[in-house]
């Protein structure tokens, strides 16, 4: 998988929000850059269900069991902690490593990591279903398509409105038609993200400033936030 070139889980947090709960911090590098994600175990456990259910079979390594806490004495937790992170790690690099890419591809992984892109860096086009290949972004044309992934993310926003209006009224097909066109366009957003990461790599090395390039690169990660917001929302239906 060529947007991601390793994972690594790199400690955690005890968060008392809204009620005790441990967050693992997770670092992926990418060719481009580098970013954080902090996911809890329920998390991991609600991707592994939905990559079942996607790919039609489980990952190819299976999650660090689940353990009760309370019944354990505290200088114990530190232990158990350090085994989790270490058996979420293996999980996650048997899933980016595995010769069969199904479960890296599904639109549940992309989103949890926040990967930018599908199968690879390459840009997005002016229309993402053409062949015609990588778009050449101006510093200007990259802002017009940011503005239109701006765009994406609102529509996506009104499906998932649409998706739920439909569910409560019994409609459980077109609901689930909604939910379905969503993630396609979540997945389309995903990959002309990283046709704007790649085109900034880009502008960069053609000589936009350092505080230009900052302040693109904080864009392109706020649009990765709404990804993994909607990532979340499509995968609860």
């Amino acid at each position: 998988m060529a947007t991601v070139q390793a994972v690594f889980i790199k400690g955690h947090e005890n968060r008392t929000e809204p009620k005790p709960h441990t967050v693992y911090r997770i670092e992926v590098q990418g060719p481009v850059r580098s970013w954080q994600v902090w996911r809890r175990y329920s998390e991991f456990d609600d991707l592994d269900t939905e990559l079942g259910k996607t790919a039609g079979s489980r990952p190819p390594a299976a999650l660090p069991p689940k353990h009760t806490f309370s019944f354990r004495r505290k200088f114990n937790e530190d232990a158990i902690i350090k085994e989790r992170e270490e058996g979420l790690e293996t999980y996650l690099r048997a899933i980016l490593s595995n010769k069969d890419a199904r479960w890296r591809e599904c639109v549940a992984f992309k989103t949890f990591l926040t990967i930018p892109t599908t199968s690879s860096m390459g840009a997005a086009t002016s229309d993402p279903s053409s062949s015609a290949g990588p778009q050449q972004f101006t510093s200007s044309s990259w802002l017009d398509e940011h503005t239109a992934l701006q765009s994406l993310v609102r529509d996506i926003k009104a499906d998932i409105n649409k998706r739920n209006a439909l569910s409560d009224a019994g409609e459980v097909t077109q609901s689930h038609q909604t939910n379905v066109q969503a993630k396609k366009k979540l997945a389309n957003l995903l990959t002309r993200i990283g046709g704007l990461a790649k085109g900034l790599d880009d502008m960069q090395k053609t000589g936009m400033s350092d505080g230009e390039v900052q302040r693109r690169g904080d864009m392109i990660a706020r649009l990765q936030d709404e990804c993994e917001k909607l990532g979340k929302m499509v995968i609860a239906a």
